[in-house]
Protein backbone atom coordinates (compact mmCIF):
# COMPACT_ATOMS: atom_id res chain seq x y z
CA UNK A 1 0.00 0.00 0.00
CA UNK A 2 1.39 2.97 -1.38
CA UNK A 3 1.50 6.49 1.33
CA UNK A 4 -1.31 8.33 0.02
CA UNK A 5 -4.04 5.12 -0.37
CA UNK A 6 -3.71 5.35 3.85
CA UNK A 7 -4.47 8.90 4.33
CA UNK A 8 -7.93 8.27 1.43
CA UNK A 9 -8.03 5.19 3.92
CA UNK A 10 -8.48 7.08 7.15
CA UNK A 11 -10.39 10.22 5.63
CA UNK A 12 -12.37 7.39 4.83
CA UNK A 13 -12.95 6.59 8.73
CA UNK A 14 -11.56 2.76 7.41
CA UNK A 15 -8.20 3.31 9.55
CA UNK A 16 -5.54 5.19 11.42
CA UNK A 17 -2.13 6.87 11.02
CA UNK A 18 0.29 6.28 14.11
CA UNK A 19 4.21 7.28 14.96
CA UNK A 20 5.71 5.00 16.80
CA UNK A 21 9.06 4.97 18.34
CA UNK A 22 10.54 5.88 21.66
CA UNK A 23 13.02 9.08 22.26
CA UNK A 24 15.94 6.73 20.78
CA UNK A 25 13.83 5.78 18.04
CA UNK A 26 14.14 7.36 13.87
CA UNK A 27 10.07 7.38 14.13
CA UNK A 28 8.25 5.30 11.57
CA UNK A 29 4.38 5.77 10.58
CA UNK A 30 2.28 2.50 10.84
CA UNK A 31 -1.30 1.79 9.35
CA UNK A 32 -2.70 -1.39 10.37
CA UNK A 33 -0.83 -3.47 8.16
CA UNK A 34 2.44 -1.35 6.94
CA UNK A 35 5.25 0.23 8.49
CA UNK A 36 6.78 3.29 6.39
CA UNK A 37 9.91 5.19 7.56
CA UNK A 38 10.06 8.96 8.01
CA UNK A 39 12.77 10.50 6.06
CA UNK A 40 13.55 14.69 6.34
CA UNK A 41 13.25 15.86 2.64
CA UNK A 42 14.36 19.35 0.99
CA UNK A 43 12.35 20.69 -1.60
CA UNK A 44 13.35 24.24 -4.21
CA UNK A 45 9.78 25.08 -3.68
CA UNK A 46 8.21 27.07 -0.66
CA UNK A 47 5.74 25.24 1.10
CA UNK A 48 3.33 27.41 2.64
CA UNK A 49 1.12 26.97 5.60
CA UNK A 50 -1.94 28.93 5.81
CA UNK A 51 -4.59 28.33 7.61
CA UNK A 52 -8.44 27.96 6.84
CA UNK A 53 -7.43 27.34 3.37
CA UNK A 54 -10.57 26.39 1.11
CA UNK A 55 -9.73 23.48 -1.81
CA UNK A 56 -11.89 23.07 -4.55
CA UNK A 57 -13.92 20.59 -3.22
CA UNK A 58 -14.63 22.50 -0.05
CA UNK A 59 -15.92 25.09 -2.11
CA UNK A 60 -19.90 25.72 -2.91
CA UNK A 61 -20.66 25.86 -7.02
CA UNK A 62 -21.97 29.38 -6.49
CA UNK A 63 -17.96 30.47 -5.27
CA UNK A 64 -16.91 28.13 -8.36
CA UNK A 65 -18.65 30.70 -10.88
CA UNK A 66 -18.09 33.58 -9.37
CA UNK A 67 -15.35 35.50 -7.68
CA UNK A 68 -14.75 35.95 -4.03
CA UNK A 69 -11.85 36.97 -2.89
CA UNK A 70 -10.82 35.96 1.57
CA UNK A 71 -7.89 37.53 2.97
CA UNK A 72 -5.56 34.46 4.67
CA UNK A 73 -2.37 35.05 6.82
CA UNK A 74 0.65 33.14 6.00
CA UNK A 75 2.18 31.65 9.25
CA UNK A 76 5.00 29.60 7.99
CA UNK A 77 7.46 28.62 5.16
CA UNK A 78 8.90 25.67 4.95
CA UNK A 79 11.92 24.27 2.53
CA UNK A 80 11.57 20.78 4.20
CA UNK A 81 8.76 18.21 4.17
CA UNK A 82 8.53 14.79 5.68
CA UNK A 83 8.56 11.53 3.06
CA UNK A 84 7.53 8.02 3.75
CA UNK A 85 9.08 4.94 2.51
CA UNK A 86 7.83 1.44 3.31
CA UNK A 87 10.07 -0.46 5.85
CA UNK A 88 10.70 -3.67 7.37
CA UNK A 89 9.09 -3.88 10.56
CA UNK A 90 11.45 -3.49 13.53
CA UNK A 91 11.01 -6.67 15.53
CA UNK A 92 14.33 -6.50 17.22
CA UNK A 93 12.44 -4.97 20.62
CA UNK A 94 10.02 -7.73 20.63
CA UNK A 95 12.57 -10.21 20.80
CA UNK A 96 14.08 -8.34 23.38
CA UNK A 97 10.63 -7.60 25.36
CA UNK A 98 10.14 -11.86 25.14
CA UNK A 99 13.03 -13.18 25.95
CA UNK A 100 12.82 -11.11 29.33
CA UNK A 101 9.78 -12.16 31.03
CA UNK A 102 9.60 -15.87 29.41
CA UNK A 103 7.02 -18.31 30.87
CA UNK A 104 9.01 -20.73 33.26
CA UNK A 105 5.77 -22.23 34.71
CA UNK A 106 3.27 -21.59 36.91
CA UNK A 107 5.57 -22.00 39.87
CA UNK A 108 7.92 -19.83 38.79
CA UNK A 109 5.62 -16.73 38.42
CA UNK A 110 6.00 -15.03 41.88
CA UNK A 111 9.73 -14.70 41.30
CA UNK A 112 8.86 -12.89 38.54
CA UNK A 113 6.37 -10.30 39.93
CA UNK A 114 9.07 -9.73 42.95
CA UNK A 115 12.07 -9.62 40.01
CA UNK A 116 9.72 -6.65 38.83
CA UNK A 117 10.50 -7.43 35.08
CA UNK A 118 7.50 -6.20 33.17
CA UNK A 119 5.04 -8.19 31.06
CA UNK A 120 3.08 -6.57 28.03
CA UNK A 121 0.02 -7.25 26.93
CA UNK A 122 -0.53 -6.92 22.96
CA UNK A 123 -1.47 -2.90 23.38
CA UNK A 124 1.91 -2.09 25.77
CA UNK A 125 3.90 -3.75 22.27
CA UNK A 126 1.80 -2.08 20.20
CA UNK A 127 3.31 1.43 22.11
CA UNK A 128 7.01 -0.10 22.40
CA UNK A 129 7.46 -2.32 19.31
CA UNK A 130 7.70 -0.12 15.90
CA UNK A 131 5.47 -2.03 13.58
CA UNK A 132 2.03 -2.03 12.76
CA UNK A 133 -0.95 -3.98 14.01
CA UNK A 134 -0.82 -7.02 11.61
CA UNK A 135 2.98 -7.24 11.37
CA UNK A 136 3.44 -7.59 14.87
CA UNK A 137 1.03 -10.13 15.09
CA UNK A 138 2.61 -11.86 12.77
CA UNK A 139 6.07 -11.41 14.83
CA UNK A 140 4.35 -12.89 17.76
CA UNK A 141 2.95 -15.52 15.74
CA UNK A 142 6.96 -16.32 14.58
CA UNK A 143 8.74 -16.08 17.77
CA UNK A 144 5.87 -18.77 19.39
CA UNK A 145 4.53 -16.48 21.87
CA UNK A 146 1.75 -17.24 23.90
CA UNK A 147 -1.04 -15.23 25.16
CA UNK A 148 -0.94 -16.07 29.17
CA UNK A 149 -3.65 -13.98 31.41
CA UNK A 150 -3.45 -11.04 29.16
CA UNK A 151 0.22 -10.61 28.84
CA UNK A 152 2.51 -11.85 25.54
CA UNK A 153 5.24 -14.07 26.77
CA UNK A 154 7.40 -17.16 25.14
CA UNK A 155 7.50 -20.21 26.92
CA UNK A 156 11.24 -20.78 28.42
CA UNK A 157 12.60 -24.11 26.39
CA UNK A 158 12.64 -26.96 29.00
CA UNK A 159 8.70 -25.58 29.59
CA UNK A 160 8.16 -25.44 26.12
CA UNK A 161 9.63 -28.97 25.62
CA UNK A 162 7.49 -30.48 28.46
CA UNK A 163 4.43 -29.20 26.64
CA UNK A 164 5.35 -29.94 24.06
CA UNK A 165 5.74 -33.81 25.78
CA UNK A 166 2.79 -33.99 27.24
CA UNK A 167 0.87 -34.13 24.10
CA UNK A 168 3.19 -36.84 22.16
CA UNK A 169 3.14 -39.16 25.27
CA UNK A 170 -0.39 -38.64 25.38
CA UNK A 171 -0.70 -39.47 21.53
CA UNK A 172 1.67 -42.52 22.05
CA UNK A 173 -0.53 -43.48 25.23
CA UNK A 174 -3.85 -43.20 23.57
CA UNK A 175 -2.26 -45.19 20.51
CA UNK A 176 -3.94 -42.47 18.50
CA UNK A 177 -3.04 -42.19 14.63
CA UNK A 178 -0.57 -38.93 14.45
CA UNK A 179 -3.31 -37.88 11.69
CA UNK A 180 -6.26 -38.44 14.08
CA UNK A 181 -5.30 -36.33 17.30
CA UNK A 182 -8.48 -35.41 19.24
CA UNK A 183 -8.07 -31.65 20.15
CA UNK A 184 -11.07 -31.64 22.42
CA UNK A 185 -9.65 -34.68 24.85
CA UNK A 186 -6.03 -33.46 24.65
CA UNK A 187 -7.24 -30.04 25.91
CA UNK A 188 -9.08 -31.95 28.43
CA UNK A 189 -6.67 -35.03 29.57
CA UNK A 190 -4.04 -32.32 30.38
CA UNK A 191 -5.84 -29.69 31.60
CA UNK A 192 -5.13 -30.36 35.19
CA UNK A 193 -1.19 -30.16 34.33
CA UNK A 194 -0.70 -27.11 31.88
CA UNK A 195 -3.16 -24.35 31.83
CA UNK A 196 -5.68 -24.07 29.30
CA UNK A 197 -4.40 -21.19 27.23
CA UNK A 198 -1.07 -22.01 26.85
CA UNK A 199 -2.03 -25.33 25.95
CA UNK A 200 -4.40 -24.52 23.95
CA UNK A 201 -2.02 -22.40 21.70
CA UNK A 202 0.64 -25.08 21.99
CA UNK A 203 -1.26 -27.62 20.37
CA UNK A 204 -1.80 -25.42 17.33
CA UNK A 205 1.72 -24.71 16.89
CA UNK A 206 2.34 -28.67 16.38
CA UNK A 207 -0.98 -29.64 14.69
CA UNK A 208 -2.93 -28.88 11.46
CA UNK A 209 -6.97 -30.03 10.78
CA UNK A 210 -7.80 -32.79 8.81
CA UNK A 211 -10.82 -31.27 7.23
CA UNK A 212 -13.04 -31.17 10.28
CA UNK A 213 -12.51 -27.73 11.67
CA UNK A 214 -14.97 -27.81 14.64
CA UNK A 215 -13.69 -27.99 18.30
CA UNK A 216 -14.24 -32.07 18.11
CA UNK A 217 -12.38 -32.55 14.82
CA UNK A 218 -9.12 -34.30 14.29
CA UNK A 219 -6.42 -33.32 13.89
CA UNK A 220 -2.77 -34.04 12.67
CA UNK A 221 0.98 -33.75 14.04
CA UNK A 222 3.31 -31.68 12.08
Amino acid sequence: MEPKDGKERVERGRGSLVFRGDIEDNAVLCTKDRTYEVKEAETSNSLLLIPDLLFLQEVSSWHQTNRALYHNKVVGVFYKYFELRPCKPRLQKLRRILEESHYRGPEHEEDLKQSEIKIYSFEDLLESVQASEEELRAGLYESLACEIGGAWRILEHEYHFRVLSYILNLVEENSWPLNKVSRKETLKLLSNLVTQDILEQCFDWYTEPTGNLDFNGMYSLV
